[in-house]
């Protein structure tokens, strides 16, 4: 089991995208001898992406919508959840609509914070009258 993980390791290190998926799966749900680690897991997603994977694209879009493994991050969430769509991924446009909505619901929430701060103290918006000494 251990010289399977470390060739495994190995093949994905050296940039075998089924590898680094087979890692990335395996550290998300702790199984076949690895630790249940999403960094881990975020990482080896990210470096399938790049090499444009249709599948790590689904997957980087997906964690960064939810911040599995790394911070949530709606624009880059959209942005990859896109660059699925063009690569064919029919399952990631479910996907890409709810990052939308997500992303225009929280600059809605920003700019009604921005308002009432400026409402309630006479700022230009948020974080502004606490510089203003």
């Amino acid at each position: 089991k251990n010289a399977s993980r470390t060739w495994l390791r190995t093949a994905a290190d050296l940039g075998a995208v089924r590898a680094m998926m087979f890692v990335a799966q395996m550290s998300t749900f702790g199984g076949g001898g690895f630790e249940k680690d999403e960094h881990v897991a975020f990482e080896y997603v990210r470096r399938a992406a790049e090499k444009d994977c249709v599948q790590a694209v689904q997957q980087l879009g997906v964690r960064l919508l939810y911040g599995v493994g790394c911070e949530r991050d709606l624009q880059r969430a959209v942005d990859e959840l896109e660059r699925a769509v063009e690569l064919g991924s029919v399952d990631s446009k479910e996907d890409l609509a709810k990052a939308r909505k997500k992303l225009r619901q929280s600059k809605s929430c920003f700019r009604k914070l921005r308002k009432c701060c400026a409402k309630c103290c006479g700022c230009r918006g948020v974080w502004s009258c606490f510089f203003s000494f």
